[in-house]
């Protein structure tokens, strides 16, 4: 089994689907720092530490520690508000559509 590193996700075997992943670190009380924005493939947030409040698809929720948020390619989501130090590790995959990387904007990047 071959060891996936962030710089060096070409290396990695093409079944495993990963195009990114890594941590993140929010501060309760600090601006989470992320805009609504959407990915031309999935992405899972896992919540290592802490608690959020976040929005995906227009509706909020809570998601704390030992939870995920999972967002299907095109469905717009972030960080409302850093309840309590944070610690998440976020993997996108399967990237569909236009294959775009990155964080995508309406109405600049369209979906597809």
């Amino acid at each position: 089994m071959p060891v996936i590193r962030p710089d060096q996700l070409d290396l990695a075997p093409a079944a495993c689907g990963i195009v990114g992943f890594g941590t993140a670190r929010l501060k309760k009380g600090e601006p989470p720092g992320l805009e609504l924005h959407f990915h031309d493939g999935d992405e899972l947030w896992f919540v290592i530490k802490g608690r959020l409040r976040v929005q995906s698809e227009g509706q909020e929720h809570v998601v704390s520690a030992g939870e995920a948020l999972f967002t299907e390619a095109g469905q717009e989501h972030t960080v409302l508000e850093v309840l309590e130090d944070t610690l998440i590790l976020w993997v996108e995959q399967g990237l569909r559509g236009r294959r775009r990387m990155g964080h995508l904007h309406r109405p600049e990047d369209p979906w597809p």
